[in-house]
This record gives structure tokens, sequence and C-alpha cells, in this order.
């Protein structure tokens, strides 16, 4: 239990570091696809460059194994990450479709036995409809993107039922969205399809419940990403894949299996660890100087 939490520290704390384009550069192949489409919007995109590599590796990984089914977005907000995944489906000429769902008007009220953290406040997190549809025809993108305007318990149940997922970034911040979120769209996920859920680590602590508890039933392997991220690969539990795994108690629930292989295979996340680690390491040795200045007497 004290590696994963150690880990998830890491995890966050790597976004309190700054990432410049140079740096990508240094890290990334010349011709890694994050190189072209990251500058587009890193202006106006609130994830961390770390974030937005790991959705884009992710539904490019799921388009090479050439998965059926179509792209969707729970909890869009300003649309960034929407432009995002439709410029990777049109460099890599995809036919897929990309549904974005979102109330428009920011989050539903919040249950604070789940959702501990008052960031997530009913009505946060909001941007307009026409403000996300101004951004994806700035970007070019609007034709490939189909919007689906209302709570999720409301609009997911309306998909067509033949409807199937390759790819889901799932950013609900809340746990009974998130909820809403696996009931509807798992039935629907093919096989070895990716969902890449935000605020896991969050201390909030509603995306995190929701989700052990889903895959405390399935048994499928949750995979920690970068910041506040993970990731489940539809159909893949512990010991399959090629993944290693390792085994997290959680309380009132079955057990469940991480994998951290993700991370320890991103050298530019390795390299923010150590940088992060340094600049604590030097403000303990600050810190610890001025507590003995303050026990110096005059």
């Amino acid at each position: 239990m004290q590696k994963i939490d150690s880990l998830v520290v890491a995890a966050m704390e790597v976004a309190q570091i700054p990432v410049s384009l140079k740096t990508l550069q240094a890290f990334l192949p010349r011709d890694h696809v994050f190189l072209e489409l990251w500058p587009q919007v890193a202006e106006q995109s609130i994830l961390h460059p770390l974030q937005a590599l790991n959705v884009v590796e992710r539904l490019d990984h799921v388009l090479q194994q050439q998965l059926p089914g179509d792209v969707i977005e729970c909890g869009v907000f300003q649309g960034v990450t929407s432009v995002l995944l439709a410029k990777l489906l049109d460099i890599r000429k995809s036919d897929k479709r990309l549904l974005l769902f979102d109330s428009f008007k920011g989050l539903p009220a919040p249950d604070r036995q789940a959702d501990t953290s008052m960031r997530f406040q009913q009505g946060a997190w909001a941007a307009s409809r026409q403000q996300v549809e101004a951004l994806l025809a700035q970007h070019g993108v609007q034709q490939r993107c189909a919007l689906f305007e209302g709570w999720f318990s409301e609009t997911l149940p309306t998909l067509d039922a033949a409807q199937k997922f390759c790819f889901a970034y799932v950013d609900a911040d809340l746990h009974a969205s998130t909820v809403d979120c696996l009931q509807q769209l798992w039935p629907r996920m093919e096989t070895n399809a990716v969902a890449v859920f935000d605020d896991y680590h969050h201390p909030s602590g509603g995306v995190r419940t929701a989700l052990d508890a889903w895959v405390g039933n399935t048994g499928e392997l949750v995979h920690v990403g970068p910041a506040s991220q993970c990731y489940v690969i539809r159909g893949v539990h512990a010991g399959e894949g090629g993944f290693a795994s390792l085994r997290l108690p959680v309380a009132g629930q079955r057990d469940i299996a991480i994998s951290v292989d993700s991370l320890r295979s991103n050298q530019l996340f390795c390299a923010l660890v150590r940088k992060r680690l340094e600049h604590l390491r030097a403000l303990e040795a600050q810190l610890g100087q001025f507590a003995g200045l303050l026990q110096q007497r005059v």
C-alpha cells in the first residue's frame, strides 16, 4: 500500500512542473504525432502536457490496432481536448466519429460523502455550447464532431443500441457522473478498447471510488497514468496483455489490480519525478536552515 501511495504522490507532483515544447522535443521521437498536435492547443489547454500526451498516445494505439467503434468524450469543458482527439483522427485518416457529451452548464450537485473537494462545486467548470462549437470551427474539425447536451444520466442512455466505442475519455469529476459513464459506456466498449479517466488520483475521491468499485467487480486492470489520470483496457485483467501488476486492497470491496508499466517506460515522466525530487530536497534544506535561525536567541 505504501508503494502505491508513493506512486500517486509522484504522479501528482509532476503536474507541478511546467514542460516546454523544447523539453517534449528532447524526449519524444522527432516524428511523434504529439509534437505536431500540442503546439496548436497548448496555450488554450488546462491539461498538463503529460496528460494530453497520455490521451493522444492511448487513442493513437487504438487506431493502430484498427479496433471498430467510434470515439467519445464525456466532459468537454471548453473543447480543447476534443480538438486534440479530432485532429489525431484527421491525421490518421480515420472515418471514426467523435461524440462529445457535456451539460454545457457545469457540474451537477456533488455528493459530499463521495466528492469531498470544494474544487468541484455545482455549476463549476462550465463552458457554453457556442464556445465549444466556435473552437471546433476555429480548428476546422466541427464536421467530425457530434455534440450531445445534457446530464450524462439523461443523454448517454439515448445512444443507438448498436453504437460501439474503441476509445473513451472520461472527465466527469464526480462520483455519480463517473458511475453514469461506466454503466452506459462499458457495454458499448469493444474488447481492447481504452477508457482514460481524469481525476482518478484527485483527493476529492469520487472518481477513484467509482472506478475502483467497478473494476473490483470486473477484475480489469487499472493502468496508473501521469498527474491525475488512469486508463483501463476493456477486457484485460491482471496477468494478461504482458503487463506487470500489483494487488491493491480497497476497503469494503474486492482488491483491485493496478499496473505502472506505462509510467515506468515514460522517460519524460521519470525525468520530471527526479527534477521534482531535487527541488523538494533543496526546499527541505532551505526550510531546515530557516528553522535553525528561528531557534537562535538574539
